[in-house]
């Protein structure tokens, strides 16, 4: 803590500061904003019915995420999606096993050799592993450090019994039930793993009978293979029959009940696992997987009977090799598609960081991120290559922002009749606005209590991406400043400086008031001001050296201008009275507060943030002149 001139400056979580450190109703007023700032859009990531574009999820939607300490993955709910524009630097991390394009101050998971989070220092103390953190801005990766490539724990659905549904159909020419019919789990998933790399459905038509014919085959010509889907077969409820053709041996099946569950897995191109196998223990998993990779698997020189035995798996289908990909995943390995189309299965345990290529590249498009409740370390995939990674939307140096906790305690730290400025700009989720800024003002109408003031407008005098003859939205100018009060605003010395055209002259014509019993009362015609009270809507100018002529306030990536932070807190505190921002930032508030004779406490998380605002509020008093005119230009 810093106190000095009546400056005092917090580093720390603001709410637990809030807590510990302000006493109820306090603060006369706070003016701030909170933190915005992925993943380029073409990144995917794992959800509960398969693969999806990060841009395409919606809220609420299962995706897969990693517990770091136990390592179990397992579905979490989203409970935000961020789409948003940017244009600049991002970084690319990228080798045969890793492809990610990400913002700078992307959360990458990183451990040691050991799967502990990986340290900056080497320590022979004994550490507790669970107060340090597996993630690290991208920014900050360098040559150490690993991302572990399999070992992840999945809990999947433990059922010994399949059960084939029931058909009601007609079957030569008869309407017939199969009632349902109960089979062994673990004959179950090798059956299907075979069939899905070597077996079709075929549904021909006898001339002479005019009887449809629903028949499964499976091919095979490794007579190793071959012993083993005989003795697949020979444990499940149907009959087959057994041929050689040209060296090659066909098992068939003629069953209308199998044949409509498997007819429905489509055909070569169109293959895939069913949902509630792939929800399976990992015993079962292994068992289908090897079984597919028996048939469409290369062995390896020194092949033996297990998964590791064989090099990487081919398929034609698209969602085959998506499901694969996630089913290697719940049996603890993360894997890649290569250029030729193959699912590799690698045997390391580690991807090393010093091994992945880092390079800076411009951009220019959305970059998309997802929240989930826990840990927030997702599974993603770009061009075929599967790994986990944190996030950075909503996050702030590392630090998640969480509107609740703070939000009841500036109420809480509020005198009645303070007023908290919020400025916020809304974010851009699917190519449209997602409401978030709505849902703040809500939140602090409704759970908070807080009046809704006044809804203003921060209009900037240009826009980092116009709109185009192309483009499906106008050009965003504009945040949203909402002003809230805990009652009555105590203090508002509305601004006069909008100018009137006919400052000077009278108005025409009688003026007069109304009476509630109807009668009129003359009053005299003032002559017109001036000035007149500004509108709600405020412009000032944005961008590098124009919302603020201090060089060091850029140092921060989400300011507002200096004159926007001065306005508010000359119009709703008077001098002497005590100025909040619990997300300070560079400090803009505090420097305006200071120059315009108010106390001010600042809280900031970030370190690096907390220096930067130290450095422009240690101004003595005397130098205030000089530093106005520096930083406002005037």
């Amino acid at each position: 803590m810093i106190d000095i001139a009546g400056i005092k400056l917090f580093c720390g979580e603001c709410a637990n500061v809030m807590r510990n450190e302000l006493a109820d109703e306090s603060i006369d007023l706070v003016v701030t904003s909170p933190p915005y700032d992925c993943y380029s859009d073409d990144t995917e990531i794992l959800t509960k019915t398969g693969w999806k574009l990060i841009r395409d999820i919606s809220l609420g939607e299962k995706v897969m995420t990693l517990n770091p300490h136990t390592k179990e993955i397992y579905f979490q709910p989203t409970i935000n999606v961020y789409n948003y524009m940017f244009k600049g630097e991002l970084l690319h991390f990228n080798n045969e096993d890793i492809d990610l394009l990400v913002t700078k101050n992307h959360n990458m998971f990183i451990t040691d050799k050991y799967a502990n989070p990986c340290l900056d220092r080497k320590s022979y103390l004994k550490r507790d592993f669970n107060k340090y953190s597996f993630l690290r801005k991208a920014e900050d990766i360098n040559t150490t450090g690993y991302i572990p490539y399999k070992g992840y724990k999945w809990n999947g659905e433990n059922k010994d019994i399949f059960v084939l549904p029931k058909v009601e159909c007609i079957y030569n020419k008869q309407f017939k039930v199969f009632e349902k019919k109960k089979i062994s789990m673990l004959y179950w998933v090798r059956f299907l793993g075979i069939y899905l790399s070597e077996g079709s459905c075929r549904n021909t038509k006898n001339k002479s009978k005019k009887i449809k014919s629903y028949e499964i085959s499976i091919k095979q010509k490794n007579i190793e293979t071959i012993y083993l889907i005989r003795n697949i077969l020979k444990n499940l409820p149907f009959d087959f029959k057994e041929n050689i053709n040209m060296g090659i041996t066909i098992f068939s099946i003629t069953d209308r009940q199998l044949w409509n569950y498997l007819y429905q897995l489509g055909n070569s191109f169109e293959k895939y696992i069913p949902g509630d196998i792939k929800n399976l223990n990992v015993r079962y998993l292994k068992e289908l997987i090897f079984y597919m990779m028996l048939g469409d698997g290369t062995k390896r020189k020194n092949f033996k009977y297990s998964i590791d035995g064989f090099l990487n798996y081919k398929s034609v289908s698209r969602k085959l090799k998506n499901d694969l990909q996630e089913c290697l995943l719940k049996i603890g390995k993360l894997s890649c598609e290569s250029k030729n189309n193959y699912i590799s299965n690698k045997q390391y345990s580690f991807i090393k960081y010093y091994s992945i290529n880092k390079n800076y590249e411009k951009y220019v498009g959305n970059v998309v991120c997802v929240k989930v409740p826990e840990h927030n370390i997702i599974c993603v995939r770009r061009n075929g290559k599967v790994m986990f990674s944190g996030n950075s939307l909503r996050d702030y140096r590392g630090y998640t922002f969480e509107l609740g906790p703070i939000a009841f305690e500036l109420t809480r730290v509020l005198k009645p009749g303070g007023v908290l400025v919020w400025v916020i700009g809304d974010e851009v989720i699917n190519k449209s606005e997602s409401g978030t800024s709505f849902r703040h003002a809500l939140f602090f109408k409704d759970a908070c209590g807080l009046n809704l003031h006044d809804t203003m407008i921060y209009e900037k005098n240009g826009a980092a991406f116009p709109a185009t003859r192309t483009s499906n939205r106008y050009t965003q100018i504009f945040e949203y400043v909402f002003i809230f009060s805990k009652g009555p605003p105590k203090t508002a010395h509305l601004i006069c400086d909008k100018k009137n055209t006919w400052a000077g002259h009278r108005t025409w014509g009688q003026r007069s008031w109304r009476n509630k019993d109807g009668t009129m009362i003359p009053t005299s015609n003032k002559p017109i001001a001036e000035y007149s009270v500004r509108n709600n809507i405020w412009k000032y100018n944005n961008g590098f050296l124009q919302g603020s002529r201090d060089k060091k306030t850029f140092s921060h990536p989400a300011t507002f201008p200096d004159k926007l932070a001065e306005d508010h807190i000359i119009t709703w505190s008077n001098e002497g009275d005590v100025v909040l921002d619990p997300l300070m930032g560079s400090g803009t508030t505090g420097v305006m507060a200071k120059l315009n004779g108010r106390d001010f406490i600042g809280i900031e998380i970030s370190d690096e943030y907390f220096e930067l605002a130290k450095r422009r509020l240690k101004i003595k008093e005397h130098e205030n002149i000089k530093l106005r005119e520096e930083i406002l230009g005037i």
